[in-house]
């Protein structure tokens, strides 16, 4: 899957870059996130891009889509805390 950036290029969708995101958030306020975990979150949100059956969306989907996993599954200081690095001024 192509994922549209914020500045129009486009990119070949990482989940690795997705695990990363999680995991600085977590550290972020002091969690610790096993990889068990982590594999859950990518794969939920794996499964959801999945069924979307398009071949590109953009960044900003794949991080509301990340927020939404991450409340599902009971992360909501993991939610707030990947939220706010991308509304850091």
């Amino acid at each position: 899957m192509k994922i549209i950036k914020k500045n129009g290029s486009i990119q070949e969708f990482d989940l690795n870059k997705i695990c990363t995101s999680i995991i600085r958030a977590a550290e972020d306020i002091g969690i610790y996130v096993n990889q068990s975990d982590i594999n859950i979150l990518t794969h939920d949100i794996q499964n959801k891009l999945q069924t979307l059956h398009r071949k590109e969306t953009s960044s900003y989907e794949i991080f509301g889509l990340t927020l939404q996993i991450l409340i599902e599954n009971g992360y909501k200081d993991i939610a707030l805390s990947y939220l706010n690095g991308l509304i850091q001024i």
